[in-house]
């Protein structure tokens, strides 16, 4: 986010009479000191609407997850095969046990919506 060019916007919607001085006031002061809360109110509008649990995006979220793991699986004991030392090694047995995870969170999602 460039804090110029959202204060120039918001100065022209305050020329235009879409803002008045009190709203263009806060919101300079939400943008300028980075107000969370006031940016996500600001912003809710222009949002990209989430996808909602349940939804077939969720099926493809967890799989991907797990699919990604999986080939940090393969990368990481590849790497402990070639240089067995203590830090592959251990990288290799935390990617193997979060790929069983992530298996395992996607074949539950998947049967509860079969």
């Amino acid at each position: 986010m460039n804090i110029t060019t959202e204060l120039e916007k918001l100065t022209s919607l305050k020329d235009r009479g879409d803002l008045t001085q009190t709203e263009f006031e806060k919101a300079k002061e939400r943008l300028l000191f980075c107000d969370v809360e006031g940016a996500s109110e600001m912003d809710e509008a222009e949002s990209l609407p989430r996808p909602k649990k349940g939804e077939s995006n969720g099926s493809n979220h967890y799989f991907l997850i797990a699919f990604f793991s999986t080939i940090a699986v393969v990368f990481s004991g590849g790497s402990a095969a070639i240089g067995p030392n203590s830090l592959n090694l251990i990288a290799f047995a935390g990617f193997t046990v979060a790929a069983t995870l992530n298996w395992v969170s996607f074949f539950k999602n998947w049967s509860s919506k079969s």
